[in-house]
């Protein structure tokens, strides 16, 4: 099976994003509507998102954007982790993207 390649921009990781939330149980379109909005907001779906001011964690420098820095990612890594990684997050923390939506728009982090 040829590796699907896909393009580091805004764009591709959305479409990434849209293609793979059936697979995490994220069917309907105001899930899809929710982590749109939310991930605009956080990153407006960057995936070379660069915070100015970094954070650290156990003694590590992060300035990736967003969740790729609070989990210790780097903002090089590929847009397949980063999705990845970012649903994980979402369905640890509020178990679908409709609920960090709403948690975000009360306390503008998630």
């Amino acid at each position: 099976m040829k590796p699907i390649y896909i393009e580091r921009s805004p764009t591709g990781a959305k479409a990434f994003a849209q293609k793979m939330m059936p697979a995490w149980g994220w069917k309907s379109e105001e899930q899809w509507e929710c982590l749109d909005a939310l991930w605009t907001k956080e990153s407006n779906w960057r995936p070379d998102a660069y915070n100015k001011k970094p954070v650290y964690q156990n003694g590590k420098k992060l300035n990736a954007g967003v969740i790729p820095q609070i989990l210790g990612l780097d903002p090089k890594i590929s847009v397949e982790e980063q999705v990845t990684r970012g649903f994980e997050y979402l369905r640890t923390r509020y178990s679908d993207p409709c609920s960090a939506w709403r948690f975000w728009r009360i306390n503008f982090w998630y």
